[in-house]
């Protein structure tokens, strides 16, 4: 009962920061705190935060970072909360034994790039120009065991936008889905 609790309680806590910061980040009030940062230590970190989930489901969660990837000046935190959107997602509509990969690359003539890619249940492409509003969700998240507030996506838009980048998905249904986004170099 203890674990429930405790479970439910994360999750309470997670939907309550999640319109909080949708709120403060729509109105302007947040304020970026960048600093030069090691984009590989960054999405390495992402990653481990996300291995013992991965593993309990058997997906394989992989990076490809490239080498040579030039130090970023963003906000770590923030751009933390994208990876984990991003990498939650994909882990939450991928099934068993399927994979789920991370990677970033140098973006030439715009700064970098980062993708996070599953072989999950994809995105119908009538649903994917809805995917970055306020409380919408793709077919596969409502049907999904996880709930969803619907606004995980449009953080990740304002927090990328807000550093001057940005995403997008590519998706197919039953085909996976990639989100990349991109940074300048700043």
């Amino acid at each position: 009962w203890l674990a429930k609790i405790e479970g439910n309680s994360r999750n309470l806590v997670d939907l309550v920061s999640n319109f909080l910061d949708l709120s403060k980040l729509e109105a302007g009030h947040i304020e970026l705190v960048k600093e030069e940062i090691d984009l590989k230590e960054l999405i390495r970190a992402s990653i481990e935060n996300y291995l013992i989930l991965a593993q309990e489901k058997k997906i394989s969660l992989l990076e490809r970072l490239e080498a040579g990837l030039p130090q970023v000046k963003v906000d770590p935190r923030r751009l933390d909360q994208v990876l984990s959107n991003l990498i939650s997602n994909a882990i939450k509509f991928t099934g068993e034994g399927g994979r789920v990969e991370v990677g970033a690359g140098v973006e030439k003539g715009v700064g970098v790039r980062v993708y996070v890619r599953d072989s999950g249940v994809g995105i119908p492409k009538e649903e994917i120009g809805n995917l970055f509003e306020k409380y919408r969700q793709a077919t596969s998240g409502k049907i999904s065991k996880q709930k969803g507030t619907g606004l995980g996506l449009v953080i990740c838009k304002v927090i990328v936008d807000a550093h001057g980048g940005k995403i997008w998905v590519e998706s197919g249904e039953g085909k996976g889905s990639t989100f990349t986004f991109t940074l300048p170099y700043q």
